[in-house]
């Protein structure tokens, strides 16, 4: 085997031809190819095995390949995190591809019809690109990290400007977001702003200097930023749910649900986040936004069974309170829906349990507007026999 060649390699392509012709013309460099067709078998062969390199198709059906290269730079497990990456792909390609794949950074690229004397080089050069990525980030995580977590933030910067900056861009960057989080925000700014200046197309420059303008108050700024960056680069995951919070902080609603429409499209194995979309844009006082982006993404049956199986999760903790208030989320979301006699059954059942006079008065009403959803619910009709006991007295 060629020295700086991976062992064991992820290929995730929708064309089983490309597939089958990558697996055999790398038998023969004892490379192991491990072979998925769409980004469902991609993530969970990721999670469950060792990979050295992946190598993944942009145009991947509903999931571009850009956006499984981001999650897994991002994975809950370190040890996942520093793959190698090349993307496969056209000749042709949209400008924002090009764009984005430059701001991840570190990520080879490989055209189609791929040759596999060709496919060798590209790998050996991503594997070089992932091994210095990873020693990087382990002065980062390993020797800075744990500076900035007791408060050393003089050290911290110090260690930044005498072993990050010089070695070049990639340096520097990784420096800015240490001065920023021991404090030196000047520092940072004035770093990001030179690189700019020196790579005005690098959108991660722009991003992080936006990160920044949100984090110290800067709204309008950070607005700019990230507008300008999203435009260049659009499919940045972090960016796309930074915008969506950003849009509600600045009383934009729309533009907020524009965003996290795009983030839950990014996002296909996460099926609770649009039940978190809703939460937020909810409590961020816009409750007919989310009662209509609700009605466009959710049937009442999912919403019901959702908070119905969250309630009855902190229920069974003997967690009462909790219960009621994801069981109450349900009905702000779709009020008057049939399809809600469970939700205030169960609601019911968790005012009986905490055993307050005013709770079982609470229950009953409940237990009440259950049954005329839902005229033949017997379980509602039993509980009901306990409930009737109280209506009208008072408390002793």
């Amino acid at each position: 085997m060629t020295s700086g060649l991976p062992s064991k390699i992820l290929v995730i392509d929708n064309d089983q031809g490309v597939l089958n012709a990558v697996a055999q013309g790398l038998e023969a460099y004892k490379i192991q190819c491990s072979l998925a067709k769409d980004w469902e078998s991609a993530l969970y062969m990721y999670n469950t095995h060792k990979f050295d390199l992946c190598l993944i198709s942009l145009e991947l059906d509903s999931l571009p390949g850009t956006a499984l290269i981001q999650k897994w730079r991002n994975h809950e497990m370190e040890s996942k995190r520093n793959a190698a990456f090349v993307l496969s792909t056209s000749q042709q390609r949209k400008s924002g591809d090009s764009a984005l794949i430059k701001e991840i950074g570190d990520v080879a690229m490989v055209f189609k019809p791929i040759k596999i004397p060709n496919l060798l080089s590209i790998m050996a050069s991503a594997m070089q690109m992932a091994k210095s990525r990873a020693s990087m980030l382990q002065v980062k995580d390993k020797l800075i990290s744990p500076l900035l977590r007791t408060k050393k933030y003089e050290k911290a910067a110090n260690i930044a400007k005498e072993k990050l900056e010089p070695v070049g861009d990639k340096g520097k960057f990784f420096s800015s977001q240490i001065y920023e989080a021991a404090g030196k925000v000047g520092a940072a700014i004035d770093l990001l702003k030179n690189l700019i200046a020196s790579d005005p197309s690098n959108m991660a420059y722009h991003n992080e200097l936006a990160k920044i303008y949100l984090q110290t108050g800067n709204l309008k700024e950070a607005q700019k930023c990230y507008e300008m960056a999203d435009q260049a680069a659009p499919g940045n995951i972090e960016r796309v749910n930074d915008m969506a919070n950003l849009y509600l902080k600045l009383k934009m609603p729309e533009k907020s649900i524009g965003k996290f429409s795009e983030l839950i499209k990014l996002n296909p194995e996460n099926e609770d986040l649009k039940y978190d979309v809703y939460d937020k844009l909810s409590e961020a006082g816009y409750l007919e936004h989310a009662q209509d982006f609700c009605r466009q993404t959710s049937t009442p049956k999912e919403l019901v069974r959702h908070f119905n199986n969250k309630g009855v999760l902190y229920s069974k903790a003997g967690e009462f309170p909790d219960a009621i208030d994801e069981y109450k989320k349900a009905v702000k979301l779709i009020p008057g829906s049939k399809e809600l006699y469970r939700i205030l059954y169960n609601m019911a059942i968790a005012h009986i349990n905490l055993k307050t006079f005013e709770h079982l008065q609470e229950a009953h009403k409940l237990l009440n507007e259950s049954l005329k959803m839902q005229p033949d619910y017997d379980k509602a009709k039993e509980k009901l026999k306990i409930t009737e006991r109280y209506v009208g007295r008072k408390p002793s």
